[in-house]
């Protein structure tokens, strides 16, 4: 099975790439049960949102701008505000404890944003060493906020997975899922951090991926040292 960066794929898959941009064969990996998106991952949380895009089995590469979409669930009162969410991406989340105490732990996460004021966000696709993740299929991206209901406050979240991240980079960026609104989206190099804009034309940071750090800086001294070489 041949698949292209975006596309679908069963996450119970590995894939593995023969080269940089190019996907190989898939071959089954990981039968265990996925897990279950609409689970509560502390007692005060209640899911009031579904994550558009990236849609569950996607295929993602480090530093593709991938713009993650979402809105109100049918489960949410319409009049319940929402603002200020958080985002975040685990790695093989799992659930335990019990309907009165439920909890999830997952074996890696990472902070995408926080203080995002609209439906929607400009993402940079993380570069992570291979040893820290066990299985690239499943991924999970969850949006959370506080808010009121009937009274008491509430963790409302939506969750999309499970996704899949490759652990090295394609040859040339690419923006997955722009917006509808949007016919062209301009793409630029990820930086260590940036300042994206959100539907509320306010901007949010970013938190900086530190591998990219030492990757721009090795990079910033192979070319001081290339120069210097030219004039000696």
């Amino acid at each position: 099975m041949t698949l292209t960066f975006g596309q679908i794929q069963d996450p119970r898959e590995e894939v593995i790439p023969k080269n940089v941009g190019q996907i190989g064969q898939a071959k089954l990996k990981d039968k265990n049960p996925l897990f279950n998106t609409n689970s509560q991952w502390e007692s005060n949380d209640r899911r009031c949102m579904d994550i558009i895009t990236p849609p569950p089995f996607s295929v993602l590469v480090p530093y593709y701008h991938v713009w993650i979409r979402w809105n109100k669930s049918e489960e949410c009162n319409p009049i319940t505000p929402l603002t200020n969410f958080a985002i975040k991406l685990y790695n093989n989340p799992k659930s335990s404890g019990n309907v009165n105490n439920p909890k999830v732990k997952a074996e890696w996460d990472h902070e995408i944003a926080v203080g995002v004021q609209g439906f929607q966000i400009e993402w940079d696709v993380p570069l992570f060493p291979e040893d820290e993740v066990k299985n690239i299929s499943l991924f999970y991206i969850r949006v959370q906020t506080e808010a009121n209901i009937n009274g008491g406050m509430y963790t409302v979240f939506g969750v999309t997975g499970p996704l899949t991240i490759w652990t090295k980079p394609d040859i040339v960026n690419k923006t997955l899922f722009t917006p509808e609104e949007k016919n062209h989206t301009t793409l630029t190099n990820t930086t260590t951090g940036k300042l994206v804009k959100s539907t509320s034309d306010s901007f949010v940071f970013t938190k900086p991926n530190y591998y990219e750090i030492m990757l721009n800086i090795v990079v910033f001294c192979c070319l001081i040292a290339s120069g210097v070489a030219l004039f000696l």
